[in-house]
């Protein structure tokens, strides 16, 4: 119910500039890639199947990156539109999960009501001087992955290096890629400016 209620809201937001159809079979897809990227993680890291969120997440944004690349779609416009969803949806499954996540519904439900105040806002914030669609999704993904960065529950079987759980190092990553994302749709340069897709976050 939680993940079709968010579905609902992402149509809502963008079905007066895409075809109802592809918008209801995109969410279908990247619900399918995540099922199948977070059952696949958890055989691959703990050596058993089970359900890995953080590799559901990357498998899914990753599908939704080529979709829309494929498609012609404006991938930042359409962050813009489901990162606030995706927290949405966090702090909702959260809740009704059998282990009653509690931390991980506060952390989402924190960043979910910081995303509405982004989304209204950013475009009057000095440094953000570029005004181009994107912050608000990238601010959604940089808030998931430090939200799993900060609360990562034990499970048995996992891999420990330098103190930190893959997941935990996988959000790292991600979060470290959100900022330098941030800071090239802001407009602004890098020292070294050769790289290709640093040249694809700024369109």
């Amino acid at each position: 119910m939680v993940v079709m209620w968010a579905v609902f809201g992402v149509w809502r937001k963008m079905r007066s500039e895409y075809e109802s159809e592809k918008i209801l079979g995109m969410s279908l897809r990247l619900t399918v890639g995540f099922a199948v990227g977070a059952l696949a993680g958890a055989r691959l890291v703990w050596g058993h199947w089970g359900w890995w969120w953080e590799g559901g997440a990357a498998t899914a944004t990753g599908m939704w990156w080529w979709l829309c690349r494929r498609r012609e779609w404006d991938f930042w416009e359409w962050a813009d539109a489901i990162g606030p969803w995706v927290l949405a949806a966090g702090t909702g499954i959260s809740l009704t999960d059998a282990g009653q996540r509690w931390p991980n519904a506060i952390i989402f439900g924190i960043g979910w009501v910081i995303s509405q105040w982004v989304k209204s806002k950013y475009r009057t914030f000095r440094w953000y001087k570029s005004g181009k669609p994107g912050l608000v999704g990238l601010f959604c993904w940089m808030w998931g992955w430090l939200g799993g960065l900060v609360v990562a529950f034990p499970t048995e079987g996992n891999i420990y290096w330098v103190g930190l759980k893959p997941e935990q190092w996988l959000a790292a990553w991600l979060t470290a890629a959100g900022a330098g994302a941030v800071y090239a749709r802001a407009g602004r340069e890098f020292g070294i400016r050769t790289g290709i897709w640093l040249r694809r976050i700024r369109k």
